[in-house]
């Protein structure tokens, strides 16, 4: 994807994620917006994935 399109749309994202509504609709899903760049988020679903990826594969679950 085009790096333009990627910050216009992240860019776009955040915004939203900011507004008061959507802030208020998300916590009471239990949901905590970060907004966070582009970057910074590829670096914590790697964080994650290499955290959780051996304890699920241990356990064998697999997605449905």
């Amino acid at each position: 994807m085009p790096a333009d399109l990627v910050a216009k749309i992240s860019h776009d994202f955040v915004a939203a994620v900011n507004m008061d509504a959507v802030k208020e609709r998300l916590g009471k899903l239990g949901a905590i917006p970060i907004g966070s760049a582009p970057d910074q988020f590829a670096a914590k679903i790697k964080a994650d994935y290499d955290k959780w990826g051996p304890i699920i594969k241990a356990a064998g679950m697999k997605a449905e």
